[in-house]
């Protein structure tokens, strides 16, 4: 009688886990086939960096290079370079009029602009000194 008994339990657990645990696994799978659905990740974008004392080393006229880059490939985010050394060619002597036709060019667009600015801008060498700075000692950087 006891061994009927035991036979009958793990019967009757056997048709309580043998599901329980097949609608477990079900569940497991769903779960990471739609978590995705609900975390959709943006959509990728590109974007260019644009430096014109690059564009004038490759011989490339840099206002007709740049309004191809914004024409053509029809590029919506860009990253334009404040070079110090191009701004401030004198000390206390400042040109933005490059920069501003850049920045004028992409807005007419509706580009997205990212402006570099400061002593480490992309290109090589990074760091862009006007000649007049060249006889200054580390502390007159700060």
């Amino acid at each position: 009688m006891v061994s009927f008994m035991t036979k009958r339990r793990k019967i009757m657990l056997t048709i309580i886990l043998i599901p329980t645990g097949l609608i477990a696994v079900a569940v497991i799978f769903l779960a990471i086939l739609f978590i995705p659905v609900f975390n959709q990740p943006k959509p990728m974008t590109f974007g260019v960096t644009f430096s014109e004392p690059f564009a004038k080393w490759l011989g490339l006229d840099a206002k007709k290079a740049y309004t191809e880059i914004l024409d053509d490939l029809q590029v919506k985010d860009l990253r334009l370079i404040a070079y110090w050394d191009e701004i401030e060619p004198q000390e206390g002597v400042y040109d933005f009029s490059s920069l501003d036709w850049q920045i004028a060019e992409a807005e007419k667009r509706g580009a997205n602009i990212i402006l570099a600015i400061g002593q480490k801008v992309p290109r090589w060498p990074e760091c862009h000194y006007p000649d007049w700075t060249k006889n200054f000692k580390k502390e007159d950087f700060q």
